[in-house]
């Protein structure tokens, strides 16, 4: 059993006078990132939202202590550079459980979000994050390491939701209270479905002694069901913050989004909390060294009471298999990259899509490579792209709906096949990079008809880009 568990409800603030029981603290995170005392007076606001989170924990379990930290302004806007030291006030006062009934569904905050829910996730801070009244795909709720909840009619789990949105549970939000303080009464919205799953989820540390993210949910699932349920939530790895790779990486001038080790195992073993391997016969010994896995082989791997998250390309073949059909056919562009063997092919989409955001545009990339995964590119596997087509027509059409995404950029290597595949033959652009007499011949072709065709020594991302973004606009 844990001692008496504190949850911290990060948000605009606690009227203290609504609460049972006194706040353990009330902090404020000013505007240079500092941590002080909070003396606003809560009561004087109109918009009472973090109360509202802080009443419904409250309600559901009384017995835990509750902190206010206050990121927001009194319309419930914040800045997402404001999160990092509320997380790290958190963890050096022993603050393990954290309600975030806000996020943003903007792409370019996402990369800097999963690097601070990464910090503190893996050393063992559970958040619980509201997904996005609007639908989309919110950051930091569809996290792997977060449990994102939205609002529903009872307590359940909608496989949809958690296939393209990454919502582990949909929860009710009902709050009805009458006291010195005033009358609340809350409608159906996701930031008052999140205070919930938290009370709950502290509610089921307590009392069964489990802190492992992985094994919480599954916990609140037989809660729900009475079933036991294997979580597939992590159809990207995208928890990681330092790992040691076996094998893998070396081949691309790119960056890993995470830190990574490729000297012996025991150097960096205290710094890691990630395995990258490709061999499937080290997967018994690398499940033994408690740290999260991902296989890039293969070989099938039975995964099956594993502790932790771990992923491989079966975890994406059923994401894709399992996702609902497409509405109507793809709207966005589609540019088909076709590239030759020797073409740093992760350096090349991970150029391309920072082009594209750099303009404003939020680029789906994609490949057909398993590592791509380790460069924030997504995965599509080669027997569902070539041979599956629909399947990931369906996947890609809800994938972009809910990323709001602006183009679709794939990138695969040469083959005697890629002209016969569907993403080939319904490309708005194809892109051919060949190498040869020590100069890359590139040719640019848009509805069958050649736009721009040159030779360079180098492929030239930022030149390239330009002309690929003309011919999408002309």
């Amino acid at each position: 059993m844990y001692e008496r568990i504190k949850v911290a409800v990060i948000d605009n603030g606690i009227n203290e006078l609504v609460l049972e029981k006194k706040l353990e603290n009330s902090i404020l995170i000013d505007t240079d990132g500092n941590c002080v005392k909070d003396k606003k007076k809560i009561t004087q606001q109109v918009f009472q939202h973090g109360t509202i989170c802080a009443k419904i924990i409250e309600n559901i379990f009384e017995e835990c202590g509750i902190v206010s930290i206050r990121i927001l302004d009194d319309r419930g806007k914040g800045k997402t550079n404001c999160l990092e030291p509320a997380l790290k006030w958190c963890y050096r006062n022993n603050i393990y459980i954290v309600n975030l009934s806000f996020g943003t569904t903007h792409f370019i905050d996402k990369c800097n979000l999963r690097r601070i829910i990464n910090q503190y996730a893996n050393q063992g801070m559970l958040i619980i994050a509201a997904g996005a009244n609007s639908g989309y795909t919110s950051y930091p709720a569809s996290f792997s390491n977060v449990i994102g909840v939205a609002a529903g009619d009872k307590l359940e789990v909608n496989k949809s939701f958690m296939l393209h949105q990454g919502i582990d549970f949909l929860a009710p939000c009902e709050l009805k209270t009458d006291n010195k303080s005033g009358f609340y009464s809350v409608s159906k919205s996701n930031s008052y479905a999140t205070p919930y799953i938290t009370a709950l989820a502290a509610k089921v540390m307590q009392q069964k002694n489990v802190s492992d993210i992985c094994e919480l949910k599954n916990k609140i699932y037989e809660i729900i069901s009475n079933e036991k349920f294997e979580y597939i939530n992590t159809c990207i790895p995208d928890w990681v913050t330092a790992a040691w790779c076996d094998g893998v990486g070396g081949r691309t001038m790119a960056k890993m989004y995470f830190e990574a080790y490729t000297d012996s195992y025991g150097s960096c073993e205290k710094y890691i909390d990630t395995i990258i391997f490709k061999e499937a016969d080290k997967y018994k010994e690398y499940r033994k060294k408690g740290k999260n896995l991902i296989y890039l082989g293969k070989e099938s791997i039975d995964f099956r009471n594993f502790r932790g998250f771990c992923w491989d390309y079966e975890k994406r073949v059923q994401q894709i298999r399992e996702s609902k059909s497409r509405k109507e056919e793809l709207q966005l562009p589609i540019v088909m990259c076709v590239l030759d063997k020797n073409i740093d092919l992760f350096l090349f989409l991970t150029e391309l899509k920072a082009g594209f955001a750099n303009k404003g545009y939020n680029a789906y990339a994609v490949s057909t490579e398993q590592e791509c995964v380790l460069y924030d590119i997504e995965y599509a596997p080669e027997q569902i792209f070539y041979h599956a087509p629909e399947l990931l027509f369906d996947f890609w059409y809800w994938q972009t709906y809910y990323q709001q995404s602006d183009v679709i950029v794939s990138a695969v290597y040469h083959c005697e096949s890629v002209n016969s595949t569907k993403v080939f033959e319904t490309a708005d652009m194809l892109v051919f990079i060949e190498s040869g007499n020590k100069k890359y011949n590139i040719n640019i072709l848009c509805e069958g008809q050649m736009k721009n065709s040159y030779r360079s020594e180098i492929i030239d991302f930022r030149i390239l880009f330009q002309k690929i973004l003309s011919l999408l606009l002309d």
